[in-house]
């Protein structure tokens, strides 16, 4: 019915009512009018393999990638985040915003955090490479994997609170 792989991932619903659909190796799609529409490396991603999908409080969204990093998407554009900019780990499997203004991402390396303006500023060409904080056993977790075998991936309660299932 159009969509570039029918292993979907990842469904989500952003502020304009639109859904976006990442799949396991064809990229974004998303549902405009009843078509099907992608983006792709071909297009700018920086992998195809999508894992999770995030939009923050500006409409910004942020996509998760299996060995890609994470994805801004403003303005119809793509701006890759790597480990060679400073991220822990290229294989993100949830990202989620707390309310102090810092996104948080589970990996198989641990969770970690950055600061949604470090991250803004980076994509804007405005620092070199941004800081993360890592999170793993020796902080409490029972294990280090986040590897969202099973969904959710990761959730934010009416509290505030940010849940993460690991490995143990």
């Amino acid at each position: 019915d159009g969509l570039t792989d029918d292993y979907v991932r990842v469904i989500f619903e952003d502020r304009t009512r639109r859904l976006w659909f990442g799949t396991r190796g064809g990229g974004l799609n998303y549902l405009k009018d009843g078509t099907f529409n992608s983006y792709t490396s071909a297009n700018g991603l920086s992998n195809d393999f999508i894992r999770c999908i995030h939009e923050d409080g500006e409409g910004d969204l942020w996509i998760g990638t299996r060995g890609g990093g994470i994805n801004r998407f403003k303005d119809n554009r793509f701006t890759a985040v790597t480990t060679r900019d400073g991220l822990y780990d290229d294989t993100v499997h949830k990202i989620l915003q707390d309310n102090h203004g810092n996104i948080w991402m589970s990996s198989n390396k641990g969770i970690f955090k950055v600061s949604l303006h470090e991250l803004k500023s980076f994509c804007d060409g405005e620092i070199q490479n941004i800081k993360c904080i890592l999170y793993n056993e020796k902080d409490g977790l029972k294990s280090r994997e986040c590897n969202g075998i099973s969904q959710p991936h990761g959730w934010k309660s009416r509290d505030g609170r940010l849940w993460f299932p690991t490995m143990k």
